[in-house]
């Protein structure tokens, strides 16, 4: 398969450590990869799982290709997602491919959440996938395929950064604790300025976090009234971080 390459772009595949390297090695030769992130336990014990890591680094000895190694706990979801939003939040805008065949169900299903958190960084999704024919030990089949990436909506920057402050706070915090943390005039201004920027910071951030992402509960009204976490916030806020 040959990908057209965008000048200063490369190649990064994603893929979990499992007990068989060909998973890994075969689409990273075949697509000529220039850098592979494997997710892995960063203390494994698995002696098939450290016999195949050694595997793939002896293979791609004789290549071109980077190998980066990215600490992880495989089974947690969360921590795979996370993981790979910090892997291209650090790396340029390239053509990424995310080996769903490696792995488990879980980190697969994850992978994937992944690729369409951040469908305006890839290039495309590939599934590998193979046949082996124990009895004659060689691959019978195997084959490369392209997956549908659906966009999924995440909260903008903005309400991100709101959602961190508020998270900071067990016992909740108030609007005007919000406006005096993230704007640093606010308490120079006039009574009229101020109120604009309570109803800028409800209007474009906090009615959204309440009503269409349920992330936060809102008790009071006006500028005292009190913020707190939802549990699906405290979860989104784990993601985040």
């Amino acid at each position: 398969m040959i990908v057209s390459k965008i000048s200063g772009q490369q190649r990064y595949h994603v893929a979990v450590l499992d007990f068989r390297a060909d998973r890994i090695i075969v689409p990273v030769k075949e697509m000529k990869a220039d850098k592979l992130f494997l997710l892995r336990y960063q203390d494994e014990k698995h002696t098939k799982a450290k016999n195949a890591l050694e595997e793939i680094k002896n293979q791609l000895k004789d290549t071109f290709v980077e190998l980066e190694e990215v600490g992880c706990d495989i089974f947690e979801a969360t921590d795979i997602i996370k993981k790979v939003h910090q892997i291209m939040f650090k790396e340029p805008e390239n053509h990424w491919f995310f080996n769903i065949s490696s792995g488990n169900g879980l980190s697969a299903n994850a992978l994937s959440i992944a690729a369409m958190l951040h469908k305006d960084k890839i290039h495309s999704t590939k599934l590998y996938y193979y046949h082996y024919d124990h009895e004659a030990n060689k691959v019978k089949e195997q084959a490369m395929v392209d997956l549908p990436i659906f966009k999924i909506r995440t909260p903008s920057e903005k309400e991100i950064q709101i959602l961190k402050l508020i998270g900071t706070r067990t016992d909740g915090i108030t609007k005007k604790q919000l406006l005096e943390l993230t704007e640093e005039t606010y308490k120079s201004k006039t009574p009229t300025e101020q109120s604009r920027l309570l109803m800028n910071l409800t209007r474009q951030v906090t009615d959204k976090l309440l009503y269409d992402w349920k992330m936060i509960t809102i008790t009071g009204r006006g500028k005292n009234s009190q913020i707190t976490l939802t549990e699906e916030g405290k979860h989104f806020i784990r993601y985040a971080n």
